[in-house]
């Protein structure tokens, strides 16, 4: 295996470093891992020798265009700058606090790799180890052939949906519990939502744009999901953005609070980093009334946190349940979404145009452009 690397994400405006910060590939391990695990090429429970390569970007060191996770013995992945994206972000949002950066400021994000220095030789060996995911076997014919799926039982739904009303309009939130099945033979797995718990505020409390969790919040529910049987597991989070006071009162409102926030990220990736977790987010969609609240689904795909798009599908004696497909398999057409924007990722540089969402008591967040650098 090659030497190990170090990667910082680093926010410039008009060629002039405004902040840098250290980036973790932690995601992009445990996705390669659970691929493995899918496909069927590692036995659950084991934990090959991995390492974090740069794919180096058009000028060389140390701009990175993306990262390549070695396996010994195995065949590598691939993952562009999407998997740094949350991280410049989050940078970005800090600037905007600080006030370094303005509303329509243009700014440049990039990653840059570094070799760590050789460690002395240990004075004990030690063997890496990891609890082996929770999957049950299982035939899924109803799922394609090497994606990963998750259905979320109705009732599970119509419970959150219930608790956001009765907390409206503060903040609410609660863990996933669920099943895992893998049908090796053809690499595919299903996530199956059973259940949840709501869990309460923290001393921070919550409000109609926060919820601060509290230090025992997981731990607790995930002793009450334990207790449910068998394979069922803490298999995410789900939380609520609610609407302002008055909506419930406007009808023709055409707010939409649904997204999933620079925070929001953050948990996910401390207290549900496995890459069959998921996240529901609860709020009012444009075009409904905020009696009605919508919810989305976020999981990990390709070691990053994308919506995942969710269909209604029949499930046995008229029941119904929601499924959505994650598809593993990333091309940089797809992240940057034009021949400009893969242009840019491979020369290692993110063009972002601030736009800055502002509410009452809301943080400011900024949205992503991708453009060729230079360009307009």
């Amino acid at each position: 295996m090659s030497g190990l690397f170090a990667f910082s994400v680093g926010v410039h405006r008009r060629g002039a470093l405004l902040r840098a910060a250290p980036a973790s590939t932690a995601a992009c391990l445990e996705d390669a891992l659970w691929h493995g695990v899918l496909s069927g090429e590692l036995r659950n429970g084991d934990l090959p020798e991995m390492a974090v390569e740069p794919v180096w970007a058009e000028g060389g060191p140390p701009s990175v265009a993306g990262v390549r996770v070695v396996r010994s013995g195995g065949a590598s992945r691939e993952y562009g700058l999407h998997v740094f994206e949350d991280r410049a972000h989050g940078l970005i949002r800090d600037l905007l606090k600080a006030q370094v950066l303005r509303a329509d400021d243009v700014v440049e994000w990039a990653v840059a790799g570094m070799i760590e220095p050789a460690l002395p030789a240990p004075r004990f060996r030690a063997r890496a180890s990891r609890a082996p995911f929770p999957l049950r076997p299982g035939r899924l014919d109803d799922v394609r052939s090497g994606t990963f799926a998750v259905a979320i039982e109705r009732d599970v739904l119509a419970a959150i949906r219930d608790r956001v009303l009765g907390a409206a309009p503060v903040e609410c939130a609660g863990v996933l519990a669920g099943t895992l099945v893998h049908d090796r033979g053809r690499g595919a797995a299903r996530l199956e939502i059973t259940g949840q718990v709501a869990v309460d505020a923290g001393e921070r409390g919550a409000s109609m744009t926060h919820f601060a969790f509290g230090a025992n919040s997981f731990a607790a529910a995930r002793r009450t999901i334990a207790e449910m049987g068998e394979g069922t597991v803490a298999a995410g989070w789900w939380h609520s953005h609610p609407p302002c006071a008055d909506c419930p009162r406007n009808p023709s409102c055409r707010a939409e609070t649904i997204f999933f926030s620079a925070d929001d990220a953050q948990v996910h990736a401390a207290a549900f980093p496995a890459a069959y977790a998921v996240a529901l987010v609860a709020g009012k969609l444009r075009g409904r009334p905020a009696t009605d609240p919508g919810i989305a689904l976020y999981a990990w795909s390709g070691a990053a946190v994308e919506e995942v798009p969710l269909r209604r599908l029949a499930s046995g004696a008229g029941a119904c349940a929601v499924a959505g497909y994650v598809c593993r398999e990333e091309t940089a057409a797809r992240r940057t979404g034009d021949a400009a924007g893969t242009a840019a990722a491979s020369r290692g540089v993110v063009r972002t145009a601030v736009r800055v969402v502002r509410g009452e008591g809301q943080a400011d967040e900024a949205r992503e452009e991708i453009a060729e650098p230079g360009g307009p």
